[in-house]
């Protein structure tokens, strides 16, 4: 069959200069949009390869219309900085599909180098060319599948309220009303958004529009010069906004623009007057439909039938009057130990469920495990089931249709056995929960996580012996005996937190968490690297091999016992 047969009339005409279609290729698609690579030859002898985005429906238009608008406004300004827009439209043969066409580009895997990208970025911020001279935009575009309200206003305050409000009514209309959600709203309009923005046009200040991107993540960046590590950006979202507003998506470390890309940019832009409000406003501008629908306070409640801690768990729920769908719990095992959980729990469902560890015990009567006969209290292993725990995530899977779980991850599993996971899974793990605190960063698998869209969580992230974690250099005093400060550190990475507490006075401290200054912050990051990393939760000595082995799939790889 020729290509051209498989392209709709619309976009071959859309094509400029186009001879024939040599070639269409399936290039992806999200939950809303596939994707399709178009290589051409034309008239001129040239082959040249476009991508086509296809979407359905009235928002799958707008949204690539947005998108095309969007690119065209970026491309306007910083040419190189973006694929160059070609068009949208509607199918001929199809009125309900639409499709938006560029530039293709191979990407090179990772993050764009900081300082030329930065430059690119602070040139596109600093063209202050609002065609009304105000904060908005010509049509609706889309942060993923939300549609924005980029009506025109005089005022950044004015503007971002307005926007605010508007995803805060999609969030009602898709997921219904929410009195705990409705009561934080006031003091966020009435309080913070003016304590906030408000002095940034106001005692003889004022900010120009800047054209943003809009949904700026390392996943809307990418690498097109594999010697310099030179990109670009895509898929934006863009209105005429507060230049900082961009940087909003960099704060959670998830998203991997680190410091040095806020160092960078601001080496050519400065911080908005008055600076000391800086942190602040990009705390503000990271909140996002997701997090506004968070409640304050506990929701994760860490549990499992190994803990003993289930059936005290359940009476908890059952009176603090929480509704069951803002709760979480971990129990250990598969169907039958889950049946027994939720017993115990008193709950019908469970919102996450992990593999507790990647090996396994002998199970003696009541599912107790077998002790070794020496008397030493060492468990004995099942080594057999031990090398299988991949079998262990298949029957976690089938759980998931049956709506006693909404979600499956793993707890306690290095990089290497994830990996061994991600083989075999056709649902990828929601949370990887592991042992993170400043000795033990896990900087490698919090990375390796984030590239495969898999949730970080950390257990013991105060240390696992009751001693002070966290001294500093001897020759530096650093105050960071108080917990909050290691809590505050895993946080401000974008890793939740399971800090163990019986205690009223800890809840609430742990609560109390604040954002560390930079310096602080590489502090703490960094303290491994002085005193190297220290595991407290490490079973080799009681299970005899090392599970946490990044050579070797232990005890997978070992032939005995």
């Amino acid at each position: 069959m020729d290509p051209a047969d498989l392209i709709d009339h619309n976009v071959v005409a859309a094509l400029p200069d186009v001879a024939k279609i040599l070639e269409t290729k399936f290039h992806g698609e999200s939950a809303w949009a596939k994707a399709t690579r178009i290589k051409v030859l034309h008239k001129d002898g040239r082959e040249e390869d476009f991508f086509m985005k296809v979407s359905v429906g009235h928002h799958g238009r707008e949204a690539l219309k947005g998108e095309f608008e969007s690119t065209s406004a970026i491309y306007s300004i910083t040419p190189h900085f973006c694929p160059k827009p070609i068009a949208w439209g509607t199918f001929a043969g199809d009125l309900t599909s639409h499709f938006y066409i560029c530039k293709f580009y191979d990407f090179t895997k990772g993050v764009p180098e900081p300082r030329s990208f930065c430059e690119k970025l602070a040139r596109l911020h600093s063209s202050h060319t609002s065609p009304n001279g105000m904060f908005g935009f010509h049509c609706v575009t889309y942060n993923g599948n939300l549609p924005q309200d980029n009506s025109w206003s005089e005022r950044w305050e004015a503007f971002f309220a307005n926007g605010l409000r508007h995803i805060l009514k999609i969030r009602e209309e898709r997921a219904g009303p929410n009195t705990e959600l409705d009561g934080l709203l006031s003091p966020l309009f009435d309080r913070v958004i003016p304590r906030l923005l408000r002095p940034l046009e106001s005692d003889g200040r004022k900010i120009l529009p800047s054209l943003v991107h809009g949904d700026l993540w390392y996943g809307n960046a990418g690498i097109v010069d594999e010697s310099t590590d030179e990109g670009i950006v895509y898929d934006p979202a863009s209105f005429w906004a507060h230049n900082e507003y961009e940087l909003g998506n960099w704060r959670p470390e998830r998203n991997k623009f680190t410091r040095r890309y806020f160092q960078a940019y601001h080496s050519h832009i400065p911080k908005s007057e008055p600076q000391e409000d800086y942190d602040d406003r990009n705390a503000l501008y990271s909140f996002n439909a997701v997090k506004l629908a968070l409640e304050l306070g506990y929701r994760h409640i860490d549990g499992a039938h190994a803990y003993g801690n289930e059936k005290e768990i359940g009476e908890a729920i059952k009176e603090s009057g929480i509704p069951r769908a803002q709760t979480w719990h971990e129990p250990a095992d598969v169907e039958r130990a889950l049946d027994e959980s939720l017993k115990n729990l008193q709950l019908d469902y469970v919102d996450l469920y992990l593999m507790h560890f990647p090996h396994a015990y002998k199970a003696g009567e009541n599912n107790k495990t077998i002790r070794h006969p020496s008397g030493s209290g060492k468990p004995m292993i099942d080594y057999d089931l031990s090398r299988r725990y991949p079998e262990t995530w298949q029957a976690m899977e089938k759980l998931v249709a049956t709506g006693k779980v909404h979600s499956i991850g793993l707890s306690n599993f290095n990089i290497l056995k994830t990996k061994r996971i991600l083989e075999i899974a056709k649902i990828i793990p929601a949370v990887i929960q592991v042992e993170i605190h400043p000795y033990l960063p896990q900087h490698e698998l919090h990375l390796f996580a984030a590239e495969h869209g898999i949730l970080v969580m950390a257990h013991q992230p105060l240390g696992g012996r009751p001693v002070p974690l966290v001294r500093g250099h001897p020759d530096k005093p650093f105050p960071t005996e108080d917990q909050k400060v290691c809590l505050s550190w895993a946080v401000q990475r974008g890793i939740p937190v399971v800090p163990k507490s019986v205690s009223e006075a800890h809840m609430k401290q742990n609560l109390q968490l604040r954002r560390l200054p930079d310096d602080i912050f590489l502090i703490v990051d960094q303290l491994s690297l002085d005193r190297g990393p220290i595991r407290f939760l490490d079973p080799r000595r009681h299970i005899g091999f090392d599970i946490f082995d990044e050579e070797r799939d232990q005890p997978v790889d070992d032939s005995a016992p």
